[in-house]
This record gives structure tokens, C-alpha cells and sequence, in this order.
């Protein structure tokens, strides 16, 4: 089955969001997979080869994929691509069992399952979110922090994806070139997102949730997880050890079968 492709007016038509139909067993939940900031599909991989054919996997290429042009980050409301991700699934497959969204992504599904609760999935899993609950929690300090933060995400999304291969000394001149082509129209983007997460209005996520972080993860803190988790009306916390940002790449095995535990718990799926 092809790729569905979508394009916004006013976007450079080379990034597009691609939704793509991974695996297909009759009868699995349909999950839906959105990548963070700078990755792609791939950084799901270890999940898919774990889930195996538990589920009916899509995976979309967001627009802010790691080759993808920064032209996405002219337009200020990023939260659209993902509402259309949702909606290309449904429109296409059915209506969606579970969304699992990364990082930046996560952030984003927030505010579309709150704004457009109609297009809402069954149940979302919140990988690694960035959420703070009052304005007062941001100051100047972590304001000009922040873009190191931006820099080390990008870092240790390279190392994952190394799995150890190549020079690990090239990995910070690497992350700078990655900051340096996505450019600051995404970095303000992220930030933006962030910034704006305590007015969410979370209590329009009456659906269940999986709130999943690594207990070391030093880009998104877990506090912020856990702030999110106990906010949220119908939401479950679990933090993964030894894993940092990327818990679905480091620690597979474990993040699949959080992930499966938790579909289990719905009374919604067969």
C-alpha cells in the first residue's frame, strides 16, 4: 500500500507529511507512530521488530524529519501536521487505537487531542514530553539553557542511531550541523510549543494515557512526565531505567511491552 502524502499552503511542497503503512496483521489495534524533532520513522524501528505483528503499524515522516526542509517551521502552528496525521490514518484505515508520539510531537498531540477531541485516537502514549503546568516554572536560567538542550537532544539522537557504530567524537560536530539545517525557525518552534504547554487544557483528555519516560533522561526532564501524569484525568506514569530521551531505541523490549500492557488495559479494543 503507497504512502499518503498531504502539503499546506505556504509550505515547501518537498516536506511533505507522509503517512506509511508499516505492517498490517488482520484484527491488531491500529497504532499510529510520530516521531520527534530531527528524527524519522526509523527511530521506531526497535519497536516495530519487538511488536512483530501485535499491531497494525503506520508510521507518519512528519514535516520536521531529519531530512526534511525548515520551510515547515514558517507557519507557527506546527500542532496541524499531526491533526492531519490523525485524520490521513482514520480517513484512510479506520478509526485509530492508539497514538505513541515522541518528544516534540508528544508536546503537539497534547494540544490537538484538547482543542479537536472529535479526531481523537482511543488512547495516547506521551513519549519523553516536554510540559511545564504553570508559566512560573520558566525562568531566565532555563530560557537561555534550553538551547543546549536543543543541541544535546539532537546529540543523543545521533548516538542511538549510531548504536555504537562510527566516532563517537564526531557526534557533537554532527549535532551542531543538524541544529544548524533544521535552523532556528524550528528551534523557536519547539520552544514555543514549550512554553505555551501550561495552558493545555488537559482536562479535555478524557481519554487514557501512558505517560513514558526515561528516568535519565537529562533534554526532557521526568519531572516534566510526572507533572503531565498527574494532570492529565485518565493517565498512567512509567519511567524506564538506564534509558534517557530515546527510551523506545534504548530499551526496546521494555518500552514494547509497556506499550502492550497498556492496550491491554482498554476495554475499548478486543
Amino acid at each position: 500500500m503507497p504512502g499518503l502524502t498531504a502539503t499546506r499552503p505556504g509550505v515547501d511542497n518537498h516536506t511533505p507529511l507522509i503517512l506509511l503503512p508499516r505492517t498490517k496483521p488482520p484484527g491488531a489495534p491500529r497504532v499510529l507512530l510520530l516521531h520527534g524533532m530531527a528524527n524519522n520513522g526509523n527511530v521506531w524501528q526497535p519497536v516495530c521488530e519487538e511488536a512483530g505483528e501485535q499491531w497494525e503499524i503506520w508510521s507518519a515522516e512528519l514535516p520536521w524529519r531529519n531530512e526534511g526542509v525548515g520551510s515547515w517551521a514558517h507557519e507557527e502552528d506546527s500542532a496541524r501536521w499531526v491533526a492531519e496525521a490523525l485524520t490521513g490514518v482514520t480517513d484512510s484505515a479506520g478509526p485509530i487505537d492508539l497514538v505513541v508520539a515522541h518528544s516534540f510531537s508528544a508536546s503537539l498531540l497534547l494540544r490537538v487531542l484538547a482543542e479537536v477531541p472529535a479526531s481523537s485516537p482511543r488512547a495516547a502514549v506521551l513519549v519523553s514530553p516536554f510540559y511545564k503546568p504553570s508559566p512560573d516554572d520558566f525562568d531566565w536560567s532555563m530560557l537561555t539553557g534550553l538551547a543546549t538542550t536543543f543541541v544535546d537532544a539532537m546529540r543523543e539522537g545521533i548516538r542511538v542511531a549510531a548504536a555504537g557504530r562510527g566516532n563517537p567524537d564526531l557526534h557533537d560536530a554532527a549535532a551542531l550541523r543538524v541544529c544548524e539545517r533544521i535552523g532556528p525557525y524550528a528551534w523557536t518552534r519547539f520552544l514555543q510549543t514549550y512554553l505555551n504547554s501550561p495552558w493545555v487544557d488537559l482536562d479535555r483528555l478524557d481519554l487514557p494515557c501512558l505517560v513514558l519516560a526515561g528516568e535519565d533522561d537529562l533534554i526532557a526532564p521526568p519531572t516534566d512526565a510526572m507533572s503531565l501524569a498527574e494532570r492529565l484525568p485518565s493517565a498512567r506514569l512509567e519511567l524506564l531505567p538506564s534509558c534517557g530521551h530515546f527510551p523506545m531505541a534504548q530499551e526496546a523490549g521494555a518500552f514494547t511491552k509497556k506499550v502492550a500492557d497498556f492496550l491491554a488495559t482498554l476495554p475499548s479494543l478486543p
